[in-house]
């Protein structure tokens, strides 16, 4: 006779992705139309898909957000995976604005490439690192920016993927003008001039 032959009660997240039949005489079968002769076999092997999930939350502080020019700050940034499943080739973006000089960083971070390469997550489990840099600039405002990459079709919530902060930059002619003469106030890596400004050295 003719019959045709599923699958059920397949698990959630796993899916139907092949089926292939062959008779008695390893003749390819149709497992919507299977040829069954009086005495004869047919065997069907299923192949199934399992869909994995999981949901990155990106995280990220400094260390201090009003900062002189010429100063080093921390950049601290965290990963968790929420779940459900492992989270698997992780990376982070995290391009250096202008007025921001590398210094270092705790972990496999690369400053030409501006990723950071975490690998798998286990689920719940958060990395960190720590990127360490010169604020170049003389003065305004600086805003860093962190994304966390997963496979779109993995990721269940792409909306906390996300952070930035933003810094602002000391006015040390400012701070130099209210010192008094106070050499010992100047911030470090500069000398007060006679009108109460500030120079780099």
């Amino acid at each position: 006779g003719t019959y045709s032959i599923g699958e059920t009660n397949i698990p959630a997240r796993w899916e139907l992705s092949n089926v292939s039949c062959v008779d008695e005489n390893q003749n390819a079968q149709n497992s919507n139309e299977l040829n069954l002769t009086p005495g004869g076999s047919i065997t069907c092997v299923f192949t199934n898909t399992y869909n994995a999930q999981a949901d990155l939350e990106l995280g990220k502080i400094v260390n201090d957000d009003t900062p002189d020019s010429g100063q080093q700050i921390t950049y601290t940034i965290n990963v968790k995976n929420n779940g459900p499943d492992v989270a698997e080739n992780v990376t982070v973006t995290d391009a250096l604005p202008n007025g921001l000089t590398f210094v270092s960083s705790d972990g496999s971070y690369d400053a030409d490439t501006n990723i950071w390469t975490i690998g798998n997550l286990s689920i719940n489990e958060t990395v960190t690192l720590n990127i360490v840099v010169t604020v170049a600039a003389q003065s305004g405002s600086i805003n860093n920016e962190a994304l966390a990459n997963l496979d779109p079709n993995i990721d269940i919530n792409s909306q906390n993927n996300f952070d930035e902060v933003s810094i602002t930059i000391n006015e040390l002619a400012d701070v130099c003008s209210n010192l008094e003469g106070n050499q010992a106030e100047v911030p470090q890596g500069y000398v007060q001039n006679e009108d109460g400004t500030c120079s780099q050295i």
